[in-house]
Parts: structure tokens; C-alpha cells; sequence
């Protein structure tokens, strides 16, 4: 992966091709396919992409 556009992309493209799917579970499944470092991946996410990974986080109560 080349850039977090390209990393924010793909992701967005599996959950809007997948049906019931999060955010989460997406870079989580991108990681396990790929390879990819969990950490490695949090350094790709774009702000956008943050923005909708923490209201998914409040939505299921994981954050404060």
C-alpha cells in the first residue's frame, strides 16, 4: 500500500461491497488478507476514515 488514500479507498470499497460489515472489521480483514501489520495499517488511516472507525466505536460503547 502505498498511501493512506489508496489504503481509505480500499476499505470503503469492501464495506460498501460487503453487507453488514464495519469499519473495524474491514482494516481488520484487509490486515489478515494482505499480511499487514495491524500498526502498520493505523498509520494509513486517513482522518476521514478515523472519523467513521470512532463513531462506530462510540455506536458499540468501546470508547469513552
Amino acid at each position: 500500500m502505498k498511501t493512506k488514500t489508496e489504503f481509505s479507498k480500499k476499505i470503503e470499497k469492501f464495506v460498501h461491497q460487503s453487507v453488514g460489515v464495519s469499519y473495524m472489521d474491514a482494516v481488520v480483514n484487509y490486515c489478515e488478507k494482505t499480511g499487514m501489520e495491524l500498526e502498520a495499517a493505523a498509520k494509513l488511516i486517513t482522518p476521514t476514515l478515523k472519523k467513521k472507525i470512532e463513531k462506530e466505536a462510540n455506536h458499540l460503547r468501546m470508547m469513552k
